[in-house]
């Protein structure tokens, strides 16, 4: 799916609004945009989420939106990654070293 460029005021008319669905109810093409931008937005968000929890790193609003908004503040170098990665392969090396 292609996503157009497009800029929004960040204002919607409460008659256009479905507060249920959270989505625009215009059947405009402009409508249809915001609606599809606000999925990318909620599915990012979750898969983010999701990502967190699966690496039982902290999860909150303001975690989700640095990372939403490339903030870096969640960025790991490539030493950390390393770093933890060696770690993690020791205490697997050890164990089986044990269970021998």
């Amino acid at each position: 799916m292609i996503y157009r460029t497009f800029l929004f005021s960040g204002i919607v008319k409460s008659h256009l609004w479905d507060q249920t669905r959270q989505m625009v109810t215009s059947v405009k093409q402009t409508g249809q945009d915001l609606n599809d931008y606000l999925d990318l937005l909620r599915n990012k968000a979750y898969l983010y989420k999701r990502d967190l929890e699966s690496n039982d790193e902290e999860v909150t609003a303001r975690i989700l939106a640095d990372i939403m908004q490339n903030k870096g503040a969640r960025k790991k170098g490539l030493i950390i990654l390393f770093t933890k990665h060696n770690s993690q392969c020791r205490e697997r090396v050890l164990q089986q070293c044990l269970d021998l």
